[in-house]
């Protein structure tokens, strides 16, 4: 079983396993150009509420995720 990244965490397995890595050329590209993260959204829970100390974290995961972009929309309504 490998590692899986969260947008909260990494889960990495209890015991290593001996990996050795095949002799390969192949290119992978991901579906979509573009990755994207909704960072505020309407709910107590999203980053409207957030400061810079908590989407450190956040931004840390979603690079190691190869997200390219974080959405961050600015409305009239907003508290900031």
């Amino acid at each position: 079983m490998g590692s899986s990244l969260h947008g909260d965490r990494d889960i990495l397995p209890e015991h290593m396993a001996p990996f050795e890595v095949p002799d390969l050329d192949v290119v992978m590209e991901p579906c979509f150009g573009i990755r994207a993260h909704p960072s505020i959204q309407d709910y107590a829970s999203s980053g409207e509420s957030w400061g810079m100390a908590d989407f450190r974290p956040l931004i840390a995961q979603l690079a190691k995720m190869k997200f390219s972009r974080l959405n961050i929309f600015a409305l009239d309504t907003s508290h900031f």
